[in-house]
């Protein structure tokens, strides 16, 4: 998400390897303004390593990027690994990691060609199963309907992040301030739609699954 966010670094005539300055810069500007949050720091690491090898014409490898994050976090704090947040965010974006390197050797050797939608179900899955064991650790319970709801809801997350910077930018545009307040009013509908689809969710059955804390084994 922050890499499609950050194209417009493309079009700067710059060399290379600054535009790809450039970007970590603007990540870690934005991971500092939004509060610095341990999942955020863990995109930003992420990312900032993938664009850092991009300078030394080096392809940057997913767990290695993902263990870098890791490791320098703990470093900062090591108590950190002992919360939900930084377990869940980890531990889904191994997921992700792990699904998106079998489907790429499936569709590599085996010659096999997912579907997108094939492709987004098995992330969604995986993120599931390394997910709902810490859920269940330490909130006693399983969000199992509402995870569907994410199948939506992320990708509209990452168009009103778009269409939030869109609209700060227009903000200190002479002559677009009416304009931003309309993208900034479409922004607030679509968030409240989305809390009361989510409200609407919660009432169906099975919704959430509460199944205690299991132990360690299970």
């Amino acid at each position: 998400r922050f890499r499609s966010r950050l194209l417009l670094f493309n079009f700067i005539p710059l060399p290379y390897a600054l535009r790809q300055i450039g970007m970590i810069l603007a990540i870690s500007l934005y991971a500092y303004f939004t509060g610095g949050a341990p999942s955020t720091v863990r995109a930003t690491i992420m990312v900032s390593v993938a664009l850092f090898g991009k300078c030394l014409w080096q392809e940057s490898d997913r767990l290695t990027t993902w263990a870098i994050a890791a490791g320098a976090l703990l470093l900062w704090n090591p108590y950190e690994l002992f919360m939900a947040g930084v377990q869940l965010s980890f531990m889904a974006v191994l997921g992700v990691i792990l699904c998106l390197e079998m489907i790429e050797k499936n569709e590599l050797f085996v010659e096999w060609k997912y579907t997108k939608t094939t492709k987004t179900l098995m992330i969604w899955l995986c993120v599931q199963l390394f997910t709902w064991p810490i859920l269940a650790y330490h909130f006693f319970e399983i969000a199992f309907v509402m995870s569907l709801l994410n199948l939506v809801i992320i990708p509209l997350f990452s168009i009103i992040i778009i269409g939030g910077w869109g609209v700060l930018g227009l903000s200190f545009l002479p002559g677009f301030l009416g304009l931003a307040k309309i993208g900034s009013m479409m922004i607030e509908i679509l968030l409240e739609d989305i809390e009361q689809v989510a409200r609407l969710c919660l009432k169906i059955p099975l919704a959430t699954l509460c199944v205690g804390r299991p132990k360690w084994i299970e």
